[in-house]
């Protein structure tokens, strides 16, 4: 009734919906978190679901980008044809729009909120998996950071770890966007699985 202006709240009423009411900017739902990340749906990021695409956003970023498919090929290291492909889907999606000069990523954070496993999200996976081995042969050591520690843990607790990863993820992210002006483009990959048998422990 309030809402609709059939009646007018109470001073107390007033600072209960306040309190209860969060802004659109910090609701939990799909297409907007409290961390500003927006969320693709499973159909949307089907669409860019390669590390390309993603690869693309990022150069988006630097000063010097430039969306010819002849670029993209040279920056990424892959084909005239799948620099074109990547590029055109990441416009027919919606992902990224042309503005006063140049082009620019409409949502800049974005995230897929994923509660399964699927058949594209595997192999999007696989995709970084894929470019962190090549890494360890193509970049020098001072240019990464490949790590791994091996620990005893409840698997229990994987929402817990998974939580945490992610808000150490994010946060770092925010930092290194912010510390200084960015000349490549990194992809930062925390894996956490188990490596014995259930029979074994």
């Amino acid at each position: 009734m309030v809402l609709s202006g059939k009646r007018k709240p109470s001073l107390r009423m007033a600072a209960l919906i306040s309190q209860k009411v969060r802004p659109l900017s910090s609701r939990d739902s799909e297409s907007v978190s409290n961390d500003e990340f927006v969320g693709l749906t499973q159909a949307n990021f089907e669409r860019i679901a390669t590390w390309m695409h993603y690869a693309v956003l990022g150069l988006l970023h630097l000063p010097d980008f430039d969306s010819s498919a002849r670029n993209l090929s040279k920056r990424l290291g892959i084909s005239h044809l799948q620099a074109k492909t990547v590029w055109n889907d990441l416009l027919s999606s919606g992902t990224v729009k042309r503005k006063a000069k140049g082009w620019e990523q409409v949502e800049k954070r974005i995230t897929l909120n994923n509660t399964s496993s699927t058949p594209a999200t595997r192999d999007y996976v696989r995709g970084f998996l894929r470019k962190a081995e090549e890494s360890l042969d193509a970049e020098r050591f001072s240019a990464r950071n490949l790590t791994t520690i091996t620990f005893c843990m409840n698997e229990q607790d994987i929402p817990f770890a998974a939580k945490k990863i992610k808000d150490f993820r994010r946060k770092l992210c925010r930092e290194l966007e912010e510390r200084s002006q960015p000349t490549r483009v990194y992809t930062l990959a925390v894996q956490l699985f188990p490596i014995t048998r259930k029979d074994e422990v």
